[in-house]
């Protein structure tokens, strides 16, 4: 399935702070920064208004050690297709985080916007969830006592693998729409059981 890339910069309180203040500087002129955002002081704002992509806003989020591009969002239009989400990401990218640039800080970019349940699912959990969508009725969820069995399973064994810490709610709502054919709605309903249910055994087990 698409994924939205993610962009995290790790650095020293004063290299943020560098980093920071680069970005009103000379930067190329389809980006502008904002600074920080009024309502919320931890998250700083910066626009590209270039023509390769639509107009969009940037939130940054920053803590003493980290800055994190958290949303990109559309200021013409109603939503961003993951292209062009991950194309504004991956320009933002490319102009502020080359090493000559920003040689003191540490920069994750997830250059691959493609993802499968192989790459974050053991197996077995992938079975689980196959065993589930394939025998539930998709117009009543995990409902039917049966169908709820091998939903539980499929929550249990995501636990018990650890492939929930990697497996997020939004993610599992995309492969239950994508591979498997489920309702966006059913798909959201199912995702925050799974939620809920990963809560409840980590509660359980402390």
């Amino acid at each position: 399935m698409k994924i939205y890339k993610d962009l995290i910069i790790n650095g020293t309180t004063e290299a943020l702070a560098k980093f920071e203040e680069s970005l009103s500087g000379e930067i190329p002129n389809y980006w502008k920064f904002l600074g920080n955002d009024k309502n919320m002081p931890n998250y700083l704002k910066i626009i590209y208004s270039g023509d390769r992509f639509p107009i969009a806003g940037l939130s940054i989020y920053k803590s003493e050690s980290q800055f994190e591009i958290v949303n990109i969002i559309p200021l013409t239009q109603n939503q961003l297709s993951y292209d062009e989400y991950n194309g504004i990401l991956k320009l933002f990218y490319n102009d502020f985080f080359n090493k000559q640039k920003q040689s003191e800080l540490s920069v994750l970019f997830n250059e691959n916007d493609e993802l499968y349940e192989k790459d974050i699912l053991k197996d077995e959990t992938i079975a689980s969830l196959k065993a589930f969508s394939d025998c539930a009725n998709k117009s009543t969820g995990s409902i039917h006592p049966l169908d709820r069995k091998r939903w539980f399973d499929f929550i249990c064994l995501a636990y018990r693998n650890g492939d929930y810490r990697e497996l997020s709610e939004t993610y599992l709502e995309c492969f239950l729409v994508e591979d498997y054919g489920w309702s966006q709605e059913w798909a959201l309903k199912l995702a925050s059981e799974y939620h809920f249910g990963i809560g409840l055994l980590k509660h359980w087990e402390n």
